[in-house]
């Protein structure tokens, strides 16, 4: 098995696990549409009879503040792209809301008057404390954790 995590938006990544998390492959989210269709292709082509299952951040239309009408526009049009992407691949996926998939690895939600980078980099530490060998960034440490969830997921771990 391989297991996927996906965080959308600008400043998401994209983070492929395997069974034994031997081999991870991961990346900041693609600028272009291209970027994410091949990445997934060369990841579906890479399989090697391995089954692809995937957690994608469940996103709402509120972005965390006030965005103008083009931002939501292009958030949900690269948020629907991972959707087809994965369709086109022939990756099955689920979508997870932050609460659950937080909640199930024991982030703590963030606290009052604590920064958004603060929180991402309690994120991070806990990314870097499962996978060590891996250089996880702010951008990425979501996506690493979502993936170990979809991996503890369909192993019954949670």
């Amino acid at each position: 098995m391989i297991y996927l995590g996906i965080d959308p938006g600008q400043n998401g990544g994209l983070v492929a696990i395997n069974d034994d998390t031997s081999e991870i492959t991961f990346t900041t989210m693609p600028g272009t549409e291209r970027y994410v269709w091949d990445w997934f292709m060369d990841l579906a082509d890479a399989r090697n009879g391995s089954q692809i299952v995937a957690c994608l951040e469940k996103v709402s239309g509120y972005i965390g503040k006030p965005h103008p009408g083009s931002s939501m526009f292009n958030f949900g049009w690269g948020y629907g792209g991972l959707r087809m992407a994965m369709v086109g691949c022939g990756i099955e996926f689920d979508e997870i809301s932050p609460r659950t998939w937080m909640s199930a690895m024991g982030v703590q939600q963030r606290k009052r008057g604590e920064t958004v980078t603060q929180h991402k980099q309690k994120i991070k530490v806990m990314a870097e404390k499962l996978y060590p060998r891996i250089l996880t960034t702010l951008a990425t440490s979501d996506a690493v954790l979502i993936a170990t969830y979809c991996r503890w997921k369909h192993e019954g771990k949670i």
